[in-house]
């Protein structure tokens, strides 16, 4: 029983500790927030709410296809975030993601009749963030593989946004 009860306080301050560890990750990236990087390929601001809460749970639900969100991968998507012109529930809804992502499908699935434009703009970023951590987990695959099919992107253009992720990261910073 005092094993038991060891072990429980243990598996506690880890918890604690991970609270704590991701309150700073969120706190550090939450301020640089206040100047996102432009996406160069879509204005997130022109873009309605509701979508904008799925691009960014499909971003978060792709970074957490292989259990865990990275830094690196955390750093990317709160890079490009602009939350600006959200409203506070859906901001907050927006955090969450941060401990409890979406499902990529259900986020996919809201994006899948937008604009071209915009589908193959949530693909490059799916595929950035996927790579962010220069790994590819088979679950990140296979996520990238239902956005894919579920954008409507083809082959060419899937194996054009790879190449064109890789030559990026391969670029010194």
């Amino acid at each position: 029983m005092f094993k038991e009860y060891y072990d429980l306080i243990r598996l506690r301050k880890a918890c604690s500790e991970t609270t704590s560890h991701l309150s700073e990750i969120v706190s550090e990236n939450m301020q640089k927030l206040e100047k996102p990087k432009q996406n160069p390929v879509l204005d997130l601001s022109q873009v309605d709410e509701t979508t904008r809460l799925a691009f960014y749970g499909a971003l978060f639900a792709i970074a957490a296809a292989d259990g865990h969100i990275d830094k690196e991968e955390m750093e990317l998507i709160f890079g490009m975030m602009d939350l600006e012109n959200m409203s506070e529930d859906a901001t907050r809804q927006v955090q969450s993601y941060v401990i409890n992502p979406p499902l990529l499908w259900d986020c996919l699935r809201k994006l899948s009749h937008a604009d071209e434009r915009l589908r193959y703009s949530v693909m490059i970023n799916l595929v950035d963030t996927a790579w962010a951590n220069d790994e590819l987990d088979p679950n990140e695959e296979k996520a990238i593989l239902l956005a894919q099919q579920e954008l409507e992107v083809t082959d060419e253009q899937l194996q054009a946004i790879k190449a064109f992720i890789q030559k990026e990261s391969a670029k010194p910073n």
